[in-house]
């Protein structure tokens, strides 16, 4: 069984002789956590090379050499000139992405600092130190903010935030989209990528070769569907999760009290293997910020109390999906699908 990962960002040309002046100012910037979207395809910014970063909450890119394909940007590069930014007739939509082996760390400032060399943008000379969102210099690549200004005005793409769905950036070639085309695509990304955590769900715990086929299936729909509506995707991913979890009991069930924890979590460790792994739950509510958590199911469950930070961001109705942990106590481990992240936990009470 293959899985496929939509990519792009190869390993890119730095900007060779690119040195700031000693006097640039320095800034802390991080790498950016939230969902983007280049042309249409998903950026795994914590694990490729040159990761974007977020200064004043703007995303910004690194200038490599597939970035300014990729935006339709032509860059030029000179000790007497500066930087020379400009708009080209020519562009690429995606590039196969080069990954670092360790995850990039979101949570540490990154020191970068303001441009302090001449700039100009299609044509026109820039006061860098000035402006609100200045371009940004680090390792010796130059970092473009991702404004509205920038993407659209200068380069002629387009650019729109959905809290749901992150960023998502065009580049001039696409200057027929609408803000709803835009976020129909993100939405068709972001449940491409779901449907390839379910694909390696099953690949990982052998399931059944016509629950294998369904997801094929709907993973087809998906990429024939980019013109439908939000609501349809939306259908196509809920059919996904049917099939690969019909064995879920989707019955109310009332929130259990700390006292009542106490009393039944010594009888019911035993049950911790009535789940099999690759399970998928729905959360009903978050106990005691982060403490437990309970499923749409009746289920629940106690939180690794190194993890309870993690799960005390966790919502209703997020999907989560149970593997196998290496904690002797806490013996599954949950994944969220809508954050991304996973904790480890032990069955209290079904």
């Amino acid at each position: 069984m293959k899985k496929r990962v939509i990519a792009f960002l190869t390993a890119a040309l730095l900007i060779g002789g690119l040195q700031p002046s000693y006097a640039a100012q320095k800034v802390n910037a991080r790498v950016a956590d939230h969902r983007i979207t280049l042309n249409g395809t998903m950026v795994f910014n914590k694990l490729i090379k040159y990761p974007m970063l977020e200064y004043k909450s703007v995303t910004y890119l690194p200038l490599t050499s597939d970035n300014c394909r990729l935006l339709g940007i032509r860059l030029q590069w000179s000790e007497v000139s500066g930087l020379k930014l400009d708009k080209t007739t020519s562009s690429v939509d995606s590039i196969p992405q080069s990954f670092n082996l360790q995850m990039a760390d979101t949570s540490k400032a990154v020191s970068a600092e303001i441009a302090d060399f001449n700039i100009e943008i299609n044509g026109k000379a820039i006061d860098n130190a000035r402006l609100d969102y200045p371009v940004l210099f680090k390792d010796n690549l130059a970092y473009l903010p991702l404004t509205w200004s920038i993407v659209s005005s200068e380069f002629g793409g387009k650019t729109m935030w959905s809290e749901d769905y992150g960023l998502s950036v065009y580049n001039w070639s696409h200057d027929a989209m609408s803000n709803g085309d835009m976020l129909v695509a993100a939405k068709k990304v972001y449940l491409q990528d779901a449907l390839s955590r379910y694909e390696t769900v099953l690949e990982v715990y052998d399931a059944s070769e016509s629950g294998y086929d369904q997801i094929l299936k709907s993973a087809s729909e998906i990429v024939k569907l980019s013109s439908e509506s939000v609501k349809s995707l939306d259908g196509i991913k809920n059919d996904a999760t049917d099939n690969l979890n019909n064995e879920l009991r989707n019955q109310e069930a009332a929130i259990v009290t700390t006292q009542q924890l106490e009393d039944v979590q010594q009888t019911q460790e035993d049950k911790q293997s009535d789940y099999e792994l690759g399970t998928t739950l729905s959360i009903k509510s978050v106990i005691e910020s982060g403490k437990y958590v309970q499923m749409a199911d009746g289920s629940l469950w106690e939180v690794n109390p190194s993890d309870s930070a993690e799960a005390e961001e966790w919502s209703a109705d997020d999907e989560v999906l149970l593997y196998e942990s290496t904690s002797a106590v806490y013996k599954y481990k949950l994944f969220n699908f809508d954050k991304d992240v996973s904790v480890e936990a032990r069955l209290v009470s079904r």
